[in-house]
């Protein structure tokens, strides 16, 4: 598949932030709330390899110390196109879940091009079956997903549960918050991270969520799943035409769906701001 510069302009998240330093001010942000959230916490944090399909299958576990039997869990998902950004910077995201006596998760994963999207899919998979082996007690799970992020939390509401090996137990996902999401890989090929991604035809197929969710309907239904798509005011025109189609499609099915939007923000700074106690996105789950 050849690059399309203007396929790679409508998908190109930096393009549309009225920031000119939006990644590095983005890297720089969260990185430094997630080194004062490590310095300043007060509970465990601890990093766990839940698999072995790549070095980076690793998640950060933060846990406070008056922590319930059974508390709720709030796993996140990076972003960053399948390729960049590491999951060290982002623990800070967990922080007033946490607070709040929630078991906070961040999730790596192996990216391209040193793995596939099959092998990213499989890794995810196998972070969520091992959140649930591990903490065999709680009964709620929110999941969050930035951008790639939300993706791969798609594929996890995509994936038949009670057919999943080694699976015994499975931890009701009660919300998915798919912020900025990428839901068609179609388009991914033509845009600079294809190169490094090779997307077969059959990987385009199986890991767009668009095309599968009546698959994920049985997964919402199997645990009552509110999903929430979240766009920012300055993300591309074309994610909020894309996330329309997916939570419409899930809405057709039944599903308690919906898509919003939230002013002032771009792609980046919707995750930056979540070091914010008053940020909307908390105020999903939290009640806050």
């Amino acid at each position: 598949m050849s690059f399309d510069s203007h396929i790679n302009h409508q998908y190109m998240a930096s393009h549309w932030s009225p920031r000119s330093d939006c990644i590095a001010a983005f890297i720089s942000r969260l990185s430094k709330f997630t080194d004062d959230f490590r310095q300043n916490f007060e509970g465990r944090i601890e990093t766990l390899s839940y698999g072995d399909l790549g070095p980076r299958q690793e998640m950060d576990i933060a846990s406070p110390n008056n922590l319930q039997e059974g508390a709720p869990i709030l796993v996140f998902i990076h972003g960053g196109y399948w390729t960049e950004t590491e999951r060290e910077m982002y623990l800070c995201v967990v922080k007033f879940a946490v607070e709040k006596g929630w078991i906070g998760i961040n999730v790596g994963y192996d990216q391209a091009p040193d793995a596939s999207m099959t092998t990213i899919v499989n890794e995810i998979r196998e972070a969520y079956a091992f959140i649930c082996k591990r903490f065999p007690k709680s009964r709620q799970m929110v999941i969050q997903g930035h951008s790639a992020g939300a993706h791969l939390a798609c594929m996890i509401l995509s994936t038949e549960w009670d057919k999943y090996a080694g699976v015994n137990n499975v931890i009701p996902i009660s919300r998915c918050i798919l912020i900025s999401g990428v839901y068609d890989l179609t388009p991914v090929v033509h845009i600079d991270v294809g190169e490094h991604l090779r997307l077969t035809a059959k990987e385009i197929h199986d890991f767009s969520p668009i095309r599968h969710t009546n698959s994920a309907l049985r997964t919402i239904r199997q645990f009552s799943t509110e999903v929430v798509s979240v766009l920012a005011q300055h993300d591309p025109p074309i994610f909020s035409g894309n996330g329309e189609q997916y939570i419409k499609k899930l809405k057709d099915g039944g599903a308690v769906a919906e898509q919003i939007k939230l002013d002032r923000f771009d792609h980046f700074d919707i995750i930056e701001g979540l070091n914010d106690r008053e940020h909307p996105i908390h105020k999903m789950f939290l009640g806050e």
